[in-house]
């Protein structure tokens, strides 16, 4: 298929329930994506109910375009087919991802929660800790070399250093390269769990950033 211009939709247009929706006219796009929601659905043992929700909402999508069969972007995909009422967002994404459709530009769960506990941080100290969650999300191929680590590894860092990052914001630092070892341990948390994850997660981080030339932090946990 050749290549296509992500669509744009009209700016929240008002939305028609899916019954009320005329059917779409014969076209190549159509059975392309019937063929893939058929296939789909036999794969996956999706009810006959659902692959027929799931139908109504391709068509949906389609008419709601302004360029046929240009690429979608799942987040409009989601806040259009939301607004009508549709409770089967996730697989119609699923087939417009099968089919080639889809612009999946969702924000994972993971960086979401990443992005909530860094907010407000200062410019530098968010840059040195997007830089870490790169290397800790994609792994890394320079020197040192670092395998992706999972999710909740991800998580359990965040959460677990999150709390001294904002306190040292406060306290005047905006760079993790004036952070030294005695601030680290000045400001650990005394609750044994609480402090087991703070620590593992800032030998992540400086382990990271030291690698990759981010900060000269004296900081040598």
């Amino acid at each position: 298929m050749a290549e296509h211009q992500m669509a744009l939709f009209p700016a929240l247009p008002r939305l028609m329930s899916l019954r009320d929706l005329a059917p779409l006219p014969e076209s190549d796009l159509a059975h392309q994506l019937d063929a893939t929601l058929q296939g789909h659905a036999r794969e996956h043992g999706w009810s006959p109910r659902l692959r027929n929700v799931v139908a109504g909402s391709l068509r949906a999508l389609q008419q709601w375009q302004d360029t046929p069969g240009a690429v979608i972007s799942a987040r409009t995909a989601q806040e259009l087919l939301s607004q009508a009422g549709v409770t089967t967002v996730t697989s119609t994404l699923e087939v417009l991802d099968a089919a080639g459709l889809l612009n999946d530009d969702r924000v994972p769960a993971v960086r979401r929660f990443f992005l909530d506990r860094i907010d407000g941080l200062p410019e530098p100290m968010h840059e040195q800790l997007d830089t870490w969650y790169s290397v800790m999300i994609d792994g890394s191929q320079r020197a040192p070399r670092r395998h992706p680590r999972s999710h909740r590894t991800i998580r359990l860092n965040i959460r677990g250093m999150a709390p001294l990052l904002h306190g040292w914001a406060a306290a005047g630092h905006t760079s993790l390269a004036t952070i030294t070892r005695d601030d680290v341990r000045a400001d650990l948390p005394n609750e044994p769990v609480a402090r087991l994850h703070a620590l593992a997660g800032l030998r992540s981080l400086f382990t990271v950033l030291r690698g990759h030339f981010r900060t000269r932090s004296t900081c040598l946990l």
